[in-house]
């Protein structure tokens, strides 16, 4: 036979607080993606908001890749706000 470990009121109680703990961080935390990607009334499905998720993640990515392959304006001329070459040096004024 087997005995079982036994476990003290107080350390039953801790386990409790740290769970409940975690439980709130994690409704907080679905409550704050949820308003930022709009859905302050949590009307979205759980399937619909993490695709909303997903694209907004592919959109980000593939701006940044873009942006990486682009060079950085040598001359400071440029009229792109993140300063990276548009040609503006090439622009004669007539």
């Amino acid at each position: 036979m087997i005995k079982s470990k036994k476990v003290t009121r107080k350390k039953l109680l801790k386990e409790l607080e740290e769970t409940r703990s975690n439980y709130m961080y994690a409704i907080y935390s679905i409550m704050e993606i949820r308003q930022a990607v709009g859905d302050e009334k949590s009307e979205m499905s759980h399937r619909d908001l993490v695709d909303k998720i997903k694209n907004l993640y592919d959109t980000q990515c593939k701006c940044e890749s873009t942006e990486s392959t682009k060079t950085k304006c040598g001359c400071g001329k440029t009229e792109d706000p993140k300063g990276f070459c548009d040609g503006s040096h090439n622009k004669k004024k007539v």
